[in-house]
């Protein structure tokens, strides 16, 4: 179906025709239809879909449909990260530029114009945190009264405090999945509350939960009409388009950063996007490679970064006019159009499968070739692959390119970059915490099952890494190796200063303080060792979780006894108890190695033996209570 045939305003069409669209979407055709006759939509459709202009389109007609008099929003659209929502306002502008234009140049006939009441230029706006403020978006929108807006949850929540909603004709709530997930739930619905009940709604998104349909009544949609588009693919529905070739690459860890250097070198590409696990990875990487000279730029990108510098990021990596790769997170993963990016790569698989697809899908959008590659470590990391298959993901074994595990090549390429580590303390620092915060985020693999972090080569991964020594961390308490290039390195590392001059100058000044302070010179109180994991945490809650439930068993016993009103019940309840203490006990018996939880089988006796004087005590006091009575109505007898 073509978008000419779309009952929408002309300058519209031809505004699509310029943006080089001339046939509609499975996901267009399927939803702008109904939108136009004002249904409630919830679309699930695959990335790169071309979701962005199914709800733009009729949401900008039904605007330009409103009576002439009313002023104000027409539309509202919310999008989960600062990135998506720049880049929906974008797209609408470049629709709404074409509004200025004469309508019969399009030399359609009357009977094909639509009836509009529109008496002056459609405006939108684009309310996103970290740009400008509350008080400022206020006043920006009091001048202009936008009939179109779009934003983050937070900052419309806020902007909705001030002004007024009563013209709102349409809501759009773009990867909506990702909007709950990331907590905006109790947001949404403050957002949803004031605005009124005769609208359109409209949740889009890339994957639908039990999540978004439990959230479906708090967004008020009204017999909504459910849209699923997929893929066709060999009998069965592809979760990513046809023209996105997947492929995975089981590399041993300490190659893995040859590896994406060599892909990099190697592969044909404008824009190549990069996915690590954590901000700080990203950080150190971008930092530790910028010395090096290599036929690409790189452009750092993650949550942790200042709102001006993330947004000044993005725009320099979707303007850049020469061989550019994006090293980024999850943050980039969802929602965004990146044109002319040819290679996805992934250094380790996302924290939550859901996210693959997306990841994968930044490439290969709107029907041009992309190429999706996912690192993986060899053993159980090779799993991951038939997790994929089973939700819909195709996707095929590559061999790593030529070259790369090449010990001699590897030593030199961490040797290059150690020494960029010894030369600034900047890059050192970096170094462990990106270390750190990788198997930190490692341990929190929803699919534990596969990715274990128990299984990981530590020592390898910090070669990889080009740490000069390896971090105190308690993963690596009982970890031995022998890789001597990595031993081998011995350095002063309070020695490694920082090559800017003035963070140089705070150190040595906070270094002579420390050292001139009379508690430097008195012995430290002894630090308690942390000697549990991360990954070992969760299995501590639960056991602390089944210790509360036994002391909980325990009172609830002792309170039973006592209503059955014996010593001998009491009595038996200890015993039950003490059985129970001794064979959890035996059934919980680990190796020296292994951490030890503690018994809870003293405390449980010790309480138990109080109660059990305290009642004996008080049947005593019975005992000769009665007895006295008794012996009371003997002599008054006697009389």
């Amino acid at each position: 179906m073509s978008f000419q045939d779309l009952n929408i305003e002309p300058w519209l069409k031809r505004a699509v025709q310029a943006m080089g669209f001339t046939n509609m979407t499975p996901v267009q055709e399927n939803s702008i239809p109904l939108f136009l006759k004002n249904k409630d939509l919830v679309v699930e459709a695959v990335t790169g879909s071309g979701k962005t202009l199914a709800y733009l389109l009729p949401a900008i007609q039904k605007v330009l449909r409103r009576d002439a008099d009313e002023i104000g929003i027409g539309a509202l659209v919310i999008a989960p990260t600062r990135e998506l929502a720049t880049q929906i306002f974008n797209v609408t502008q470049e629709l709404l530029v074409y509004q200025d234009e004469d309508e019969d140049k399009d030399g359609d006939s009357n009977s094909q114009k639509t009836k509009t009441t529109q008496k002056r230029k459609l405006t939108a706006v684009n309310y996103i945190g970290g740009k400008d403020s509350v008080a400022q978006d206020i006043r920006l929108y009091k001048k202009t009264l936008p009939e179109i807006v779009i934003g983050t949850p937070g900052r419309i929540n806020e902007l909705l405090d001030n002004i007024s909603t009563k013209g709102l004709e349409i809501l759009i709530l773009d990867e909506a999945d990702t909007l709950i997930d990331m907590g905006f739930q109790k947001t949404l619905q403050s957002i949803i509350s004031r605005l009124p009940k005769q609208r359109r709604t409209g949740l889009f998104s890339a994957t639908m939960n039990d999540t978004i349909s439990s959230f479906l009544r708090v967004a008020g949609l009204r017999n909504s009409v459910r849209i699923t588009v997929n893929v066709a693919m060999k009998q069965q529905d592809a979760r990513t388009p046809l023209s996105l070739s997947i492929q995975s690459m089981v590399v041993p860890v300490k190659f893995k950063l040859q590896c994406l250097l060599k892909l990099l070198s190697t592969t044909s590409f404008e824009k190549a996007i990069v996915f690590f696990l954590s901000c700080a990875t990203v950080d150190y990487f971008t930092t530790l490679l910028a010395g090096m000279k290599l036929p690409y730029d790189i452009v750092p990108l993650h949550g942790k970064q200042a709102p001006s510098n993330r947004t000044r990021h993005f725009e320099q990596f979707v303007s850049a006019s020469k061989k550019t790769v994006l090293f980024t997170t999850d943050v980039a993963a969802r929602g965004l159009d990146i044109p002319n990016v040819d290679i996805v790569l992934q250094m380790d698989p996302p924290l939550d499968p859901k996210s693959f697809s997306h990841r994968a899908g930044r490439a290969g959008r709107a029907g041009k070739r992309g190429l999706s590659i996912v690192m993986l470590h060899e053993g159980r990391e090779e799993e991951y692959e038939d997790l994929l298959r089973v939700r819909k993901v195709p996707i095929q074994r590559a061999e790593i390119p030529e070259g790369v595990c090449d010990e001699t090549a590897l030593k030199e390429l961490v040797s290059t970059l150690r020494k960029a580590c010894k030369k600034d303390r900047d890059i050192y620092e970096k170094g462990l915490r990106a270390f750190v915060s990788h198997v930190k985020a490692y341990s929190k693999h929803q699919a534990s099952f596969i990715f274990r972090v128990k299984e990981l080569d530590l020592p390898q991964m910090a070669t990889a890494y080009a740490l000069l020594h390896l971090p105190k961390m308690p993963e690596l308490r009982d970890v031995e190796y022998t890789d001597e290039d990595f031993t081998a390195e011995k350095v002063d590392t309070a020695s490694i200063a920082f090559r800017d001059t003035n963070r140089e100058k705070a150190r040595q000044a906070a270094l002579e303080k420390q050292a001139l302070s009379p508690e430097s010179h008195q012995p430290s109180k002894k630090r308690k060792k942390q000697t549990e994991a991360w990954s070992k945490q969760k299995e501590r809650k639960e056991k602390r979780v089944e210790r509360r439930e036994k002391r909980r068993n325990r009172r609830e016993k002792i309170r039973e006894a006592r209503e059955l009103g014996t010593a001998d019940s009491v009595g038996k309840a200890k015993e039950a108890i003490t059985s129970t203490n001794d064979s959890a006990s035996e059934a919980t018996t680990k190796p020296a190695e292994e951490e030890t939880v503690p018994s809870d089988s003293g405390e449980d006796l010790s309480e138990l033996d109080d109660d059990y004087r305290a009642l004996k005590k008080e049947k005593k006091a019975k005992r000769v209570d009665r007895a006295t009575k008794g012996k009371k109505v003997d002599i008054l007898s006697g009389f």
